[in-house]
């Protein structure tokens, strides 16, 4: 409704926002005029709050989407805890950090304003699903990366044997060589621009052996 569409492009920010100030400014508007007349003052007010619960909703995520990981990536250093996949044993483990108290704020103590602070984080954020589900989805992020990168030194090494076949050399193109390549899981797995790179990468690699033996050469 047009009603709506007044409180979305208008009510930004919930921290500051207030039933009674909003109404005192746009009561004379036509939209909100228009929708009393059809459903009420008190059903204007209950639209009115949630969308600022709607707000409130999306702040709370984007902290958890942007502080949760640099949070969890301060308090435990360890990169095999924070791969254990359980998120009890993760929330416990950054509880014993000297810093824990200064970072995640009891929720009796946290307020809205606060959060302009990049390395702070209500505790009762870290009790919630959209936490948990934050932290999975970083460690299939982080599962798949390892994945790509390993999938890039078996093709480096792949390119290697193909070298050191004569199969492979300094200066071929790509596309001439890449028939070379399919099937082979490592290649099969990686994505084009990887592909190009490594390619370009071991190229650069060939380019440097070249180099090494024309010095070895003429000395």
């Amino acid at each position: 409704t047009e009603y709506k569409t007044l409180l979305t492009r208008h009510v930004l920010d919930f921290r500051v926002a207030s039933w009674m100030k909003f109404y005192s400014t746009w009561q004379h508007h036509t939209s909100i005029q228009t929708f009393i007349d059809m459903f009420g003052k008190q059903q204007a007010k209950c639209l009115y709050n949630e969308h600022i619960d709607e707000l409130r909703k999306l702040s709370r995520q984007k902290l958890i989407d942007e502080r949760l990981i640099p949070i969890i990536d301060l308090l435990i250093p360890d990169q095999k805890v924070k791969l254990s996949r359980n998120w009890d044993y993760i929330c416990l483990q950054m509880q014993k950090h000297p810093r824990y108290s200064s970072t995640v704020i009891p929720t009796s103590m946290w307020s809205d304003f606060e959060s302009n602070n990049s390395l702070i984080i209500p505790e009762d954020l870290l009790n919630t699903s959209e936490a948990r589900l934050r932290f999975e989805l970083y460690l299939n992020n982080h599962q798949i990366e390892q994945k790509r990168r390993t999938n890039c030194r078996a093709f480096f090494d792949l390119l290697n044997r193909f070298a050191d076949a004569g199969l492979v050399h300094y200066g071929d193109s790509y596309d001439k060589d890449c028939v070379y390549f399919l099937g082979r899981e490592c290649y099969e797995s990686l994505n084009g621009q990887d592909r190009l790179r490594v390619f370009a990468l071991h190229q650069s690699y060939l380019y440097r052996l070249i180099c090494l033996k024309f010095v070895e050469f003429i000395t």
